[in-house]
């Protein structure tokens, strides 16, 4: 009862906001990619590297590409809260091995001051402007990729986990370029998140915030939720959950799933929220390898 009326409380919010395009960015403006090379072992290349973000600012990330020539496949890879761009090296680099060219972003609030855009005026603000870029910070990682004269523009994924699948969500809805989906551990968007999780850190925030702050904030993130953007994906998506996520829960999880248009697949997992859990790690490999035709 009380979320029902928290949302028609929103209506109005909502209402003025839902017409603009969130996710827009120009893809005329220069992209402007460096790298330094930090390993060439075992057939494999990590790179430290960067790319202009469109909203402000520079992605900070690491390129890891296969030594041998060839045009590969992509992946765009976005780490979850608690993480860094160094989360799925693992992932990236037995990939390469296999003909992938990875783009591993930080999420924004990882990023050196210098490398951030300016911050909007009020703190409030500053939670929808990092959850846009994440997803305008993926439709450029894409655009690096494409440009490379080593990578098949048609075979580019993105992975991301926790806030990484739920603005996934919204980027599956949104850039239809990319030829598939692993969302890890999401759910419908922030709305649902932030009034529903148990999660220590979410209870933490709502206690600290005065009901018309949290109100605000909510109608804040509601344009930009997954649920408003995942049911108009083209493109194969995997869902990998655990049943052991304190922040969540199974019907977080069957939700999310079945706003998405099919082809879609729901994989459970004895884990916790970060999902390091072995099988999980070859169920996401096996679906890149079909899913990115890799030999």
């Amino acid at each position: 009862m009380k979320r029902a009326c928290l949302l028609l409380f929103l209506a109005p919010a909502l209402a003025a906001e839902a017409p603009k395009d969130w996710f827009a960015y120009d893809a005329s403006t220069p992209i402007d990619y460096r790298e330094t090379l930090l390993s060439s072992r075992d057939g494999v290349r990590v790179y430290d590297s960067s790319y202009a973000s469109p909203t402000g600012g520079r992605v900070r990330a690491y390129t890891i590409a296969p030594e041998r020539p060839g045009r590969h496949a992509g992946i765009v890879w976005q780490h979850g809260g608690g993480q860094t761009r160094n989360w799925f090296l693992p992932d990236a680099i037995a990939l390469a091995k296999l003909g992938v060219v990875s783009i591993l972003m930080d999420a924004a609030w990882n990023r050196p001051p210098e490398m951030r855009p300016p911050p909007p005026a009020r703190q409030i603000e500053g939670n929808r402007q990092d959850m846009i870029q994440v997803v305008v910070d993926a439709r450029r990682g894409y655009d690096v990729l494409a440009a490379r004269p080593d990578v098949d523009p048609k075979r580019i994924a993105y992975v991301g986990l926790s806030f990484g699948a739920m603005m996934g969500g919204s980027l599956a809805g949104t850039d239809h370029r990319f030829k598939s989906f692993v969302l890890i551990c999401g759910l419908e968007g922030f709305v649902r998140h932030y009034s529903t999780s148990r999660h220590p850190s979410i209870v933490q925030m709502r206690s600290q915030l005065k009901p018309e702050e949290f109100q605000e904030l909510l109608a804040l993130m509601a344009p930009i939720d997954a649920k408003n953007y995942i049911g108009k994906a083209t493109a194969p998506i995997l869902f990998q959950a655990a049943r052991f996520d304190p922040g969540v829960t199974e019907s977080d999880t069957r939700d999310y799933f079945a706003l998405a248009p099919e082809p879609k697949v729901l994989k459970w997992y004895d884990s916790g929220h970060d999902l390091n859990d072995p099988q999980a790690f070859s169920d996401r490999q096996a679906w890149l390898r079909k899913q990115l035709a890799l030999k």
